[in-house]
């Protein structure tokens, strides 16, 4: 589901059942949904390798953007790092103008593997942050299908 779908949403029918509204959160989709469109305009006709999707985590994954929101996202792939895999983090930036956290985690390449190895030393924390941000807070930009996968 596109993070700020118009259709009812979980959102809205907790409003209507509680007889209150949500602006700021109604707001935030609109606000993603929009960003989403852009940026995938911004990257049409850049290729896309079969296994590949391209993930936005966080406040872009809940659909809760907001002009403070950094724009976190993923190369992600069930097959293997390999040279030339597309599209290429580099090709990534027209799409997104904020910054990614400062500590590595984000715009970068991550298998399904790597995701999946749960402990010893290849579990690191960083490892660990993007598995349970794909996990719970994760919508797909391009590759739907391997998202799902994922």
């Amino acid at each position: 589901m596109d993070p700020g779908s118009a259709a009812a949403t979980p959102l809205s029918a907790l409003g209507t059942a509680a007889g209150v509204g949500f602006p700021a959160l109604e707001a935030a989709r609109a606000r993603t949904a929009a960003a989403c469109d852009a940026a995938r305009s911004a990257l049409a006709g850049v290729p896309r390798d079969r296994d590949v999707a391209v993930v936005l985590l966080g406040s872009w994954g809940r659909g809760e953007l907001t002009s403070g929101s950094d724009d976190d996202v993923l190369v992600v792939t069930t097959g293997a790092r390999r040279p030339g895999l597309r599209p290429a983090v580099s090709e990534l930036l027209p799409a997104f103008g904020g910054a990614s956290g400062a500590q590595g985690t984000f715009d970068d390449v991550v298998t399904v593997e790597e995701l999946a190895t749960i402990g010893l030393e290849e579990d690191s924390n960083r490892v660990l942050t993007r598995r349970m941000l794909v996990l719970l807070e994760s919508a797909p930009l391009l590759g739907a299908e391997v998202h799902r996968e994922v």
